[in-house]
């Protein structure tokens, strides 16, 4: 909640007080820290902290590790995240770039850390109306995390989430239910009612029944998911809250996400989807090759 955001901030900070001294260990326990920070600036939309708590987590990070180390990677995607945010597409995929690169060659391509930052990559290219580029990406990194995680983890439903993202916008209406419906089995099984993900696929379901003139049913979701994003302490500035409202005030609108709306996604080491719909629909081959992937996926 975001109580225990302040008071999580509140013990990061009493802990660099403590990691002051030259030894490695705690240098890299201070670059964690300084990650932890930035994740809940992330959370909280204080970016300008959140990219100063990541690029001196990534200072001492490469003056004691070296460049080439794969939680210097991990950090690179950090900082790639909040570029991400502000819209800044150029610098966000080159860091993710740079990491991608430096994880395939450090732990190999089936490795979930590199799975992860092609998650990061594929929802740049989705804010850039790469639809079909990003599909391709979020269905090897669905394959990698199922093989790796097993079917019901968070970071499955997450991925299957952006999937059902992107059939949404090509009117796959019956597909993109099914998806977010086993995204959030998953989530429902696995994470606490009042965790944010689960409020961003509510959304998402009351999205599709706003496409199919549902809005009753919709906007029973969108309070659904309000519900969840204040017992889970966003407050009403906050961008998941504004656009939820704004939904139930125009009965759910065009069902267009902002590109900053889900901003658990761009936090280190998780995944949530983000897409700002506004592409063609993509070609019949591979609309039946992305169906015959997700028939496997549930057994139909």
């Amino acid at each position: 909640k975001r109580n225990n955001y302040q008071h999580a901030m509140q013990l990061y900070k009493q802990s660099l007080q403590t990691d002051q001294m030259e030894d490695s260990s705690l240098k890299l326990q201070r670059a964690l820290t300084l990650e932890h920070i930035g994740n809940v600036h992330t959370e909280l939309e204080e970016y300008d902290m959140a990219m100063k708590a990541y690029t001196d987590a990534l200072a001492t990070k490469e003056g004691t590790l070296g460049k080439d180390h794969p939680s210097v990677a991990r950090t690179l995607v950090c900082v790639g995240n909040v570029h991400a945010l502000r819209n800044d597409h150029e610098n966000a995929m080159q860091l993710f770039e740079e990491a991608k690169k430096s994880q395939e060659a450090s732990l190999g391509s089936e490795h979930v850390d590199f799975a992860t930052t092609l998650n990061k990559i594929a929802m740049v290219q989705s804010m850039m109306g790469g639809f079909e580029e990003a599909m391709a990406l979020f269905l090897r990194v669905l394959a990698i995390y199922t093989s790796s995680f097993g079917p019901d983890h968070p970071e499955v439903a997450y991925t299957l989430v952006k999937v059902g993202e992107i059939q949404l916008h090509w009117d796959e209406l019956d597909s993109s239910m099914a998806t977010f419906s086993e995204a959030l089995r998953i989530q429902t099984t696995t994470q606490t009612p009042d965790h944010l993900d689960i409020g961003d696929t509510y959304v998402h379901i009351g999205d599709v029944h706003v496409k199919r003139h549902q809005f009753l049913e919709a906007q029973s979701l969108f309070e659904q998911a309000l519900h969840s994003y204040k017992t889970g302490g966003l407050v009403e500035s906050h961008m998941r809250v504004k656009v939820v409202h704004e939904k139930i005030g125009s009965k759910g609108g065009d069902s267009a996400f902002d590109p900053t709306f889900c901003t658990g996604g761009w936090m280190c080491g998780t995944s949530v989807g983000i897409l700002d719909f506004n592409r063609e629909k993509k070609v019949q081959n591979e609309e039946q090759t992305i169906t015959s992937y997700l028939s496997e996926w549930f057994g139909q």
